[in-house]
């Protein structure tokens, strides 16, 4: 394989001004989006690996633009958005790609790609760890993108890549994995992310009720809450789960146990389909992936 200049990136989406209004660790937005941190990591990182060159690329305002406006919009409609689909369609492989003019972008997706003979076409595959496993994150990237882009970590467990990064000393081995979305981090679970959102959607107070109509709690907005999550309701003494969102009515459905009939389907309605590849059946056999319930 010939030789390959490699430089580091670090890509900042959230702008903490956005949020607070201050650059000051402590407040709202330093507290939620620990990019200092990270971007001091990704430093020690890159020093340990031969002073490689780094970068720091700001797109805060095309994530403001492309993917959270779009993301505000469908939780104030009760809609629950996967913000991190659409930030790799649009700023990962997109406004990162064009903004850094290389051709070739290797992240640490657990994801596989299989090219074609003359590398103008690409498949995304599912990952070697299937716990792990990005590729549902990755399923709106453009195909010309994913020609462009390599996942090292594709093949690998999770458990290896952990090991190689102890082998090599590297400052980050021990950290724990980030579940979080950039603009919310770790802050406070799911109470803390609705909580961070009371701030951008305007809530409806509504019922939250039981199979039959009996109302049990009271609810602040639809935007809060998504089917299957666990609903924390006070004063019951099993654990309820959301079953089923009415928007018409402003109400909140919830049912005992995670086992309910009413949280199990056999049918299921999409639509703005992405489809990577430019050859598409008329009729196909599809698949769906249940997103990761925050």
């Amino acid at each position: 394989m010939a030789d390959v200049d490699v430089r580091a990136v670090y890509m900042r989406n959230w702008s903490t001004l956005d949020e607070s209004g201050s650059m000051v660790p402590g407040s709202g937005g330093a507290e939620g989006c620990e990019w200092q941190k990270e971007w001091a990591d990704v430093q020690k990182v890159c020093r340990q690996l031969g002073n490689m060159p780094v970068e720091l690329v700001n797109l805060s305002r095309e994530y403001w633009i492309d993917v959270f406006e779009p993301a505000l919009s469908l939780w104030a409609d009760g809609v629950t958005p996967n913000p991190d689909v659409a930030c790799n369609r649009h700023i990962k492989f997109g406004a990162l790609l064009d903004r850094i003019h290389t051709p070739w972008l290797a992240t640490g997706h657990y994801a596989r790609i299989r090219r074609s003979s003359d590398m103008r076409r690409a498949a995304l595959l599912r990952a070697a760890d299937a716990s792990k496993d990005q590729s549902y994150y990755l399923s709106s990237v453009r195909e010309d993108a994913l020609v462009r882009s390599v996942f090292p970590l594709g093949d690998y467990l999770k458990s290896d890549v952990r090991a190689l990064a102890r082998k090599h000393a590297l400052p980050t081995a021990e950290n724990s994995e980030s579940m979080g979305l950039c603009f919310v981090g770790e802050r406070g679970g799911r109470r803390g992310f609705a909580r961070f959102l009371d701030g951008y959607v305007e809530g409806s107070p509504g019922n939250i009720i039981v199979p039959g109509g009996r109302v049990i709690g009271q609810h602040t907005g639809l935007h809060a809450y998504t089917v299957g999550q666990r609903a924390r309701v006070s004063g019951l003494g099993e654990r309820y789960f959301v079953a089923r969102k009415d928007r018409a009515r402003n109400e909140i459905t919830v049912v005992p146990g995670s086992t309910h009939p009413m949280l199990e389907c056999t049918s299921l309605t999409s639509h703005a389909f992405s489809w990577i590849s430019r050859d598409v059946a008329l009729a196909c056999l599809c698949t769906w992936t249940r997103p990761y319930m925050r």
